[in-house]
């Protein structure tokens, strides 16, 4: 069984074959400060990932899923035998999607990244999700006080873009910190879940099929 030196808390782990290099920075920046930062991949993918220092290149073999089955390997032994509770999952293949339930099983948290090709099988199956390539402005853009008309007016415009499927609550969260720093300290309710339940009817929220996802009434 595989064990850490100084057991891990946290773990960055990357699908080097699936994710392009371009992508490293936002993807340790939704996983600062952790223990472990590996990204695998074979040796048509190694150069790009190899510029970024902060992370450790594991090498796996050509061939389908080579990388994936590395990948899994790891996380399953940094969750059982690393201590590590907290893991972050880069890929945009739904074949994670498993990985993912059994580590939550497991009692850890985790946080996926993909591109806006991600399925939602693997969305839906991670703690959070991350979308990868979305523009983050330099500054985020102020917006009128919490519980203000104006701002429930930007929240109602913003989750209906989600379509019928509604948004997820955690996602809501985390585009309000990037976007319009935001945070959860900031609402009198110190929540988004008590926020949006305390506008009236403005907002629906359903946690009925996994995580809690919220609507926009008409």
């Amino acid at each position: 069984m595989f064990h850490e030196s100084t057991p891990a808390r946290t773990a960055l782990l990357i699908d080097g074959d699936n994710i392009n290099a371009k992508h490293a920075e936002a993807i340790l920046a939704e996983a600062p400060g952790t223990s472990v930062a590996r990204v695998y991949a074979d040796p048509t993918h190694k150069k790009g990932w190899a510029a970024h220092p902060g992370l450790e290149l594991r090498a796996a073999d050509q061939g389908k899923n080579a990388a994936d089955m590395l990948l899994a390997i790891d996380a399953m032994e940094l969750a059982l035998a690393g201590g590590v509770t907290r893991l972050t999952l880069a890929s945009s293949d739904a074949d994670y999607r498993p990985l993912a339930l059994r580590l939550r099983a497991l009692g850890c948290t985790v946080t996926g990244c993909g591109t806006s090709k991600t399925p939602e099988s693997f969305r839906q199956a991670c703690t959070r999700f991350v979308m990868l390539g979305v523009p983050v402005p330099d500054r985020p853009t102020e917006l009128p006080p919490p519980g203000t008309p104006a701002f429930n007016d930007h929240l109602h415009a913003l989750i209906r873009k989600s379509g019928s499927e509604g948004m997820r609550l955690a996602d809501l969260g985390t585009h309000m910190v990037r976007h319009h720093a935001v945070t959860k300290a900031k609402l009198p309710q110190g929540g988004w879940h008590l926020y949006l339940e305390a506008q009236g009817n403005l907002f629906r929220i359903d946690n009925t099929h996994g995580p809690a996802r919220v609507h926009a009434c008409a």
